[in-house]
């Protein structure tokens, strides 16, 4: 009977919880409120005496799934650079999985790392043995594959109700493909339907493609956020379906 929302913040603004009780009951409750910065703006940074980003660094923390490869770095993104010689370390779980010094050919930091497990990341930044420097750090989150939906439905008024679900994230600028054809495994029995949700609002949607009843769309993600894929039939009819999905991650 308790509540919970999780929502990645789309636009900067204000934002309010309505709290209340379902139907006409009475309830009460504690509501917990915890803010996780998004990884994919920029890490500004200026620091001293972090003994290799051991101590007084400037953090940042992250959900990553598992199969998520996530690029961080004073280089070699967009965006990125370093004022000195800069130092980087990757923490998951409590334990450090990489670290980095030196690249890009001069005293910036870059780590690549693939999640073995899903859970909550931090990044360390701070600077070579006890100097003093300063980065802008960019983060890059490429999702893991994302897997194959088999259904079967019926009686979804066009994708609209009794729909089969799968929610997964997107970044900014990653082109999404997804359908019951055009990519390999993908198959449609009867007239299948596709409608793509972000933020709550349809932003894609197929009926017919691949010159028959099947359906496949191609979508730009123009914010980074999670995103819903409802699978049903046209009309009120029966079908079935393998949707298989393909991410393009956005050009650096």
């Amino acid at each position: 009977m308790a509540s919970f929302i999780k929502y990645p913040v789309v636009t900067t603004g204000s934002y309010t919880v309505l709290a209340g009780c379902y139907a006409n009951g009475a309830c009460g409750g504690t509501v917990s409120f915890r803010v996780t910065s998004g990884p994919t703006s920029p890490l500004y940074y200026v620091a001293a005496n972090t003994n290799n980003a051991q101590q007084n660094t400037v953090n940042r923390s992250f959900t990553l799934d598992i199969g998520d490869m996530v690029e961080v770095g004073t280089c070699d993104l967009p965006g990125a650079s370093a004022t000195g010689d800069t130092s980087l370390r990757l923490f998951g779980g409590g334990t450090q999985v990489m670290s980095n010094n030196d690249a890009c050919g001069g005293k910036a930091s870059f780590i690549r790392h693939r999640a073995t497990t899903r859970g909550t990341y931090e990044l360390r930044a701070g600077c070579n043995s006890r100097g003093s420097c300063a980065g802008t750090v960019i983060f890059r989150i490429t999702p893991a594959a994302i897997p194959a939906l088999t259904y079967n439905a019926s009686d979804t008024n066009s994708a609209q109700q009794n729909t089969v679900n799968r929610t997964f994230t997107l970044n900014a600028g990653d082109v999404l493909e997804a359908g019951t054809c055009s990519l390999p495994g993908a198959t449609a029995t009867g007239d299948t339907y596709l409608r793509l949700f972000g933020g709550g609002t349809q932003v894609a949607y197929n009926d017919e493609n691949c010159g028959g009843s099947a359906s496949f769309f191609q979508y730009t993600a123009p914010t980074t956020g999670t995103y819903e894929l409802r699978a049903g039939c046209y009309s009120n009819t029966s079908c079935g379906g393998t949707v298989v999905f393909r991410v393009t991650p956005a050009k650096k």
